[in-house]
């Protein structure tokens, strides 16, 4: 599967403004294997803290519980829709790249926008 990066900035945002303090939010791959991989993949970055469980029939629940610190930060990165579009456009060019990267273009972009 590709990691899409619309997928991993609409769960983070979905993730922040829908988790209450000590609560979780599941997701399940019979609803979206899209939703299960790229929530894995964050779970690999370490911008969520989330519990997997996976079956025995082949389904995987994810307990989503919140953002870390490094997924706040990354968020924050790619917030604004014009830097979203920048580092869409930038990665178009290399064909594809890391969150890390990602989130690096994202925050040059913001910097320029501010004059740093």
């Amino acid at each position: 599967m590709k990691l899409n990066f619309d997928r991993v900035r609409f769960l983070l945002l979905d993730i922040e403004e829908n988790i209450p303090l000590n609560h979780f939010k599941e997701f399940n791959s019979q609803e979206s294997e899209d939703d299960v991989y790229t929530l894995k993949k964050l779970i690999e970055a370490g911008f969520i803290n989330a519990t997997v469980s996976n079956f025995m029939d082949g389904n995987t629940t994810i307990y989503v519980k919140e953002l870390t610190y490094n997924g706040h930060e990354f968020l924050n990165n790619i917030r604004n829709p014009k830097a979203v579009e920048h580092t869409k456009n930038v990665l178009k060019e290399i064909g594809s790249a890391s969150l890390q990267i990602m989130s690096q273009v994202a925050s040059e972009f913001m910097m320029k926008q501010l004059g740093l």
